[in-house]
């Protein structure tokens, strides 16, 4: 059994519970509404978005919604079939890896997204991007929401429970039991991600996630503390930007632009932030 046939068949076992897990609390409204914006921001009304690891569609379903044309892929036939009955049309969905994201077509899109760390099931982002780049017209934006590795909230929340191996686990863990199945694991910083873009992309900006705010995780503090973790949400969007601080997040927002092939100057061009 080769690596695709072993990661969709722990993903296959996940469907079925995925959306009860991922929850739809108002920590993860929030940060799926963050996502969007940068989406809305990069991308007008009308244009064309693909969804990489699009697990059961949630992100399709919405920004079609939203006016955009949206295609999910997903590794898992399971995830693609729960997608297809959400969606009720509305989006395009097929079994495919990221891996193998160009057999849609070259310069078909205007911006991929990559939502809930899927990115870091990959060992190696370069092939990824390098699929992406594909996929993408000149000048297209590539959004991914991906794991680093060091989580602040991760180390406070596992410290006061006195559980070491949590507050640290993304030091030491390379891989994540998904229904009885061993899924590999890396954690992506913003070095790393530079690196892996090479010459394809510009990184144009980073944002950290739930830096101080719980993480989508952290279901009971939220639930019990709902002023204390708005508060905090608050706090996040300012010290989220700051180089060093953001890396502290329990996830990373990055926004990368394909940069050959754009003619001439552009209000699109990015500044690094």
């Amino acid at each position: 059994m080769n690596d695709f046939d072993r990661l969709a068949k722990a993903f296959d076992a996940y469907a079925v519970d995925f959306d009860d897990t991922v929850g739809d609390s108002e920590v993860v409204r929030s940060l799926r509404r963050r996502v969007y914006e940068r989406v809305r921001r990069r991308c007008p009304s009308g244009g064309r978005i693909l969804d990489i690891n699009c697990g059961t569609g949630t992100d399709c379903v919405a920004l079609s919604s939203m006016g955009y044309e949206t295609t999910g892929i997903d590794l898992s036939p399971a995830m693609i079939v729960r997608a297809r009955a959400k969606a009720a049309g509305r989006s395009r969905f097929e079994v495919l890896p990221f891996e193998r994201a160009s057999e849609l077509g070259e310069g078909r899109f205007d911006l991929v997204l990559s939502n809930n760390s899927g990115l870091n099931c990959a060992m190696d982002l370069r092939p990824v991007l390098e699929e992406v780049h594909r996929v993408l017209r000149p000048g297209g934006w590539l959004v991914i929401v991906v794991m680093p590795p060091f989580s602040l909230w991760e180390m406070f929340a596992g410290l006061a429970r006195f559980d070491s191996a949590y507050a640290f686990r993304r030091t030491r863990v390379s891989t994540a039991n998904i229904e009885g199945h061993d899924v590999p694991l890396r954690y992506w910083g913003v070095r790393a991600i530079r690196t892996s873009a090479d010459r394809r992309f510009e990184v144009a900006r980073v944002r950290g996630l739930n830096v101080l705010s719980p993480s989508p995780n952290s279901h009971t503090f939220a639930g019990r503390t709902p002023g204390i973790s708005r508060i905090l949400g608050q706090i996040d969007r300012a010290v989220g930007c700051v180089p060093g601080v953001r890396n502290w997040g329990d996830q990373l927002l990055v926004e990368l632009m394909r940069m050959d092939g754009v003619e001439g100057p552009s209000d699109r061009s990015p500044k690094v932030v």
